[in-house]
């Protein structure tokens, strides 16, 4: 266990080197953190520093799951509480990798100031006293209408009425949002493992503490951190014969973004095949289209924006950006 603890203290420190050298690298036009000390007059020392911080992080963790193999003391509980330590420091810094959350924050504007962000896009921020946060948005993302769910949405828009439209809060509010999904990721691993003959242990090393879910999904918080979440708690769910209940959370999740979709055929089809007769598999299916189409319906006419982003933004905006490191757009 003191090896454990060893590399735990290893990936804190990285992250915490990550979070106080990030400040300083976010680049020109970025909007600037409510800290950002200078502790090197060198650009180049910072960002050397910066991904000292991140090999840090990355052999911590590889330290980690070399002990799993060398010790059973080594349990769920441990890691989880190692994962807890190693995002805080990330949970309060710069979003780091990606300015996507300031993206939300536009969409959740729009849609705060009843505009519809499937149908029009966050450069019209300008012109309704939101120049700032369109600003903040990357310039490939301005044009373009919202590819996210409304329910993400519209929970976003609730953290930019309650901050007044403060850019710093509203990061740090949907940070804290995508570490729930980060949290329930980890409190239904452990379960999802076991029912699918895994190892726990390794499940929560691998999928909860790993440097690409604290560098992809806590620290540029992610929506995908939350659909993961609640994709993981709706097939544990599912599998622990609770089918029903566990398309509805998939379909929930799917309104923060729609590829939780796959996660309730991906449940419909499990429970269709391990009920005998042709006739009850067609009930089974039908029942959870059923549900699934319902709980769609009911987040659209709750948020207010109908079933318009089904067919909208959600499929087309994606193919609208072109970036050199993804070939296929």
């Amino acid at each position: 266990m003191l090896a454990a603890a060893l590399w735990g203290a290893l990936g804190f420190a990285g992250s915490a080197v990550l979070t106080i050298t990030g400040t300083r690298l976010l680049g020109p036009g970025a909007v600037q953190w409510w800290f950002a000390p200078k502790l090197f007059s060198s650009h180049l020392t910072t960002e050397l520093v910066f991904y000292v911080g991140v090999a840090a992080l990355v052999v911590g963790w590889l330290g980690l799951g070399l002990e799993l193999w060398r010790s059973p003391a080594l349990g769920v509980r441990e890691l989880l509480v190692i994962g807890v330590l190693w995002c805080l420091p990330l949970a309060v810094g710069a979003p780091l990798f990606s300015r996507d959350v300031y993206s939300y924050i536009a969409q959740g504007t729009l849609l705060h100031l009843g505009r519809n962000p499937y149908q029009v896009a966050p450069l019209i921020l300008g012109p309704l006293g939101h120049a700032h946060t369109l600003a903040a948005v990357s310039h490939i993302w301005q044009k373009t209408t919202a590819p996210y769910g409304p329910l993400f949405l519209a929970v976003v828009g609730l953290f930019v009425g309650a901050t007044g439209s403060k850019l710093v809060l509203c990061a740090i509010l949907v940070r804290l949002l995508e570490i729930l999904g980060i949290v329930l990721l980890g409190l239904s691993l452990p379960r999802l493992a076991r029912l699918v003959g895994g190892e726990p242990r390794r499940a929560v090393w691998l999928m909860v503490l790993s440097p690409l879910v604290l560098l992809q999904l806590v620290s540029p918080a992610h929506n995908d951190a939350l659909m993961v979440g609640m994709m993981a708690v709706g097939v544990a769910v599912a599998l622990d014969r609770w089918p029903l209940l566990g398309i509805a959370i998939c379909a929930l999740a799917a309104t923060i973004k729609i590829p939780a979709a796959a996660a309730a055929v991906f449940i419909a089809v499990v429970w269709a095949r391990e009920t005998p007769g042709t006739w009850n598999r067609v009930r089974v299916l039908a029942e959870s289209a059923l549900v699934f189409a319902f709980v769609i319906a009911a987040v659209s006419v709750a948020t207010g924006v109908g079933l318009s982003w089904v067919g909208s933004g959600v499929f087309s905006t994606p193919n609208k950006v072109h970036l050199a490191i993804t070939p296929s757009t």
